[in-house]
């Protein structure tokens, strides 16, 4: 079970409490010698040891599973004791965790608002992915829509990008890069990850309303290390994040490799400032093209001259808690009618989907550990990281900032079932 945390520390670690009811530290698996030994011990190891530990796992720090540990506020930790004498526990749940890793939604850059485009600066948005797809017949890869990294394995994106993308194949997510063209020297160091087929979640609503379930979370096939350049955004979780009053005035920054006010495509990532419109106005101005009406699942954004735009789909839309300096992620690129028109963009409103990112992902990781005790692997624990943990701020002056990334996936308006308005693309 993934236990409760709270806020204070001990020898630098966040409290806890054990299965048994022990006072504890949540610490890397490595650095709890009891609970370390009980898990590499094969030949002991039986269906009560596993029970045991799972019950005492209290999160994931990078490529490390954390437990909680009695060793750092007591004497010992009795491994001995029998295990069916403690209490049942219920399955893991994030949404339980009410810490975040030191490092999500952190930048290198002070950010302050734009008002008008400019290509952005190398480490100001490390949460950034591009997503790079080919054809069965040729071998060159094409970035053509964009993620967020809210994991070292996890990205999320739209699932427009992901569902119906014949002839192409998803098959790389790009992090930590700057500029697409590799000719070009700016100190960057991207990561090309795999993307296997397998590891590719659209939300199970998608097919039936594309309009809004428009989000998918990615696998990467090898868990990324994070850097400056490469750091995972943090995501809100409460129902104040999930109403639209929470997003009203709010001045996001729109990013991306899309195409620019003069019909350009650049190749050097580009960032500014728009508005997040009243969601109700954005669906009665859509309602006059044909479609559904707008759901609370949505966000709309952007204004004449200042918007996302082709080849932006798939990025995030994204919060910055001022006190902490801390960015999380809102929303995710899904749609809109032609560029900087009247008609503001549309993104997919991550708040009222957290439930499910949280169950997609420990569903992976309840299986990557089953494999783990069942099989014997001695790896599998590198194949069981998940989201971390979700936080919402405390702080109530928070400036809205958007992220987003190129794509080449056009859905026609019958698919999305919003009249003429189209999805992003090239």
């Amino acid at each position: 079970m993934v236990h409760p945390l709270r806020r204070l520390e001990v020898n630098g670690y966040p409290t806890c409490i054990t299965s048994d009811n022990t006072p504890g530290s949540c610490v890397e698996l490595k650095h709890c010698k009891k609970l370390n030994d009980l898990v590499a011990n094969k030949i002991a190891r039986t269906a009560q040891t596993e029970e045991f530990f799972r019950k005492n796992k209290c999160g994931w720090s990078n490529n490390e599973p954390m437990v909680c540990c009695a060793d750092l506020r007591t004497s010992s930790v009795d491994v001995n004791k029998r295990f069916d004498q403690v209490a049942p526990q219920t399955s893991p749940s994030l949404r339980r965790t009410k810490t975040k890793p030191a490092d999500c939604g952190k930048s290198s850059k002070n950010h302050e608002r734009v008002f008008g485009g400019r290509p952005a600066e190398l480490g100001s948005w490390p949460w950034m992915v591009a997503l790079g797809y080919r054809k069965w017949s040729d071998p060159t890869i094409n970035y053509r829509c964009g993620a967020s990294l809210i994991a070292d394995e996890w990205l999320l994106t739209a699932a427009h990008c992901v569902v119906d993308t014949s002839p192409l194949q998803l098959t790389t997510a790009r992090l930590g890069d700057l500029d697409l063209d590799d000719s070009v020297v700016d100190n960057a160091s991207p990561v090309d990850v795999p993307i296997e087929s397998s590891s590719v979640f659209p939300h199970p609503k998608y097919l039936d309303d594309r309009r809004n379930f428009d989000i998918a979370l990615l696998r990467l096939k090898n868990p990324v290390q994070f850097t400056n350049l490469t750091t995972p955004i943090c995501l809100f979780s409460g129902s104040t994040y999930e109403k639209d009053e929470f997003y009203k005035k709010k001045s996001p920054y729109v990013i991306g490799w899309g195409i620019t006010e003069t019909g350009t495509v650049p190749t050097k990532l580009r960032e500014v400032s728009v508005n997040i419109q009243d969601l109700k106005k954005c669906s009665d101005k859509y309602s006059r093209i044909g479609g559904k009406t707008f759901t609370d699942n949505l966000l709309c954004a952007g204004e004449p001259g200042k918007d996302s735009c082709q080849g932006d789909s798939g990025g995030p839309l994204i919060f910055v808690n001022t006190t902490e300096v801390r960015f999380y992620l809102g929303g995710v690129v899904s749609a809109g009618k032609e560029c900087a028109t009247d008609y503001p963009g549309l993104y997919t409103k991550v708040a009222k989907f957290t439930s499910w990112i949280n169950e997609s992902n420990n569903n992976q990781r309840e299986e990557t550990l089953k494999k783990r005790f069942q099989g014997g692997r001695e790896d599998a624990d590198d194949d069981a990281r998940v989201h971390p943990p979700i936080t919402a701020p405390t702080d109530a002056n928070i400036t809205c900032v958007l992220g987003i990334l190129r794509h080449a996936v056009r859905m026609v308006a019958d698919k999305l079932n919003i009249g003429t308005t189209t999805v992003y693309s090239i």
